[in-house]
């Protein structure tokens, strides 16, 4: 709890969220608050509350001290702050603090294992849904630019142009009907053969689209 604080969405509503110093004020307000009760000089802070001082506020938000105390003023008006002065301090408390930070967790043990549940379903789900569309959401198709870098670093033979025809017409499937997962392990199984051998190379008006033997296609490409 003490590295977020939740922000309800009914703040669009609130009556002081178009005027600028007040709403930014208030949110740092309440990212400034104790999220558990402390001591300061001898005195206990409680949660919700912390201390500071107009010209500290001023420094931190970068508003005018007269800016601050016009926001100060607002939010006391409608009761979403109070402020006790000391001497050399002041103790801002922002009222209904527990409402706005509510949480269900009994200690931080449990909420780290909440969190933890969180992302094993996280994961789950995003383990579904990609077996569901049969490829990884992670795998990016290249450019042309791309493959002919690749071949060049690799100092190989592979047609860059053919091998990036031949998968683009392919929509990135495998001769085995699976999707490329990864295309720069595709270019080091083309390494070593003859690609210089005059191929006419596949083209739509070839053959119809759906029609497409990517095996035999294959085949032949590296074949020669």
């Amino acid at each position: 709890m003490d590295d977020y604080i939740k922000i309800n969405r009914k703040i669009l509503d609130w009556e002081w969220y178009k005027n600028i110093n007040t709403k930014v004020l208030f949110l740092h307000m309440l990212l400034k608050a104790n999220w558990k009760e402390g001591k300061f000089e001898g005195k206990i802070i409680k949660r919700g509350s912390f201390v500071s001082s107009l010209p500290v506020l001023s420094d931190e938000t970068t508003l005018t001290v007269r800016e601050i105390r016009t926001a100060i003023s607002h939010l006391k008006t409608t009761g979403e702050l109070t402020v006790k002065t000391c001497n050399k301090y002041s103790i801002f408390t922002v009222v209904n603090y527990d409402l706005y930070q509510s949480s269900d967790r009994q200690n931080d043990s449990q909420v780290t294992d909440k969190r933890h549940s969180n992302d094993i379903l996280t994961t789950a789900i995003e383990e579904k849904k990609e077996g569901k569309k049969g490829r990884s959401n992670t795998f990016i198709p290249p450019t042309l630019e791309e493959v002919k870098a690749y071949c060049l670093e690799r100092k190989n033979s592979v047609d860059p142009e053919q091998f990036f025809e031949y998968y683009h017409i392919a929509n990135w499937v495998d001769r085995d009907k699976k999707p490329v997962k990864n295309w720069k392990q595709k270019v080091i199984s083309w390494e070593g053969r003859k690609q210089n051998t005059a191929i006419k190379k596949p083209g739509f008006n070839d053959f119809p689209q759906n029609k497409i033997d990517f095996e035999a296609l294959e085949d032949e490409i590296l074949s020669n």
